[in-house]
């Protein structure tokens, strides 16, 4: 999601792009 660093933490916003992209631009 677009506010949370991680896939795992993204439980609201959780979509193919949090999956994907958040774990690599965020973490």
């Amino acid at each position: 999601g677009v506010f949370h660093t991680t896939a795992q933490q993204d439980g609201q916003n959780l979509t193919l792009t949090s999956i994907s992209l958040e774990p690599i631009l965020y973490q």
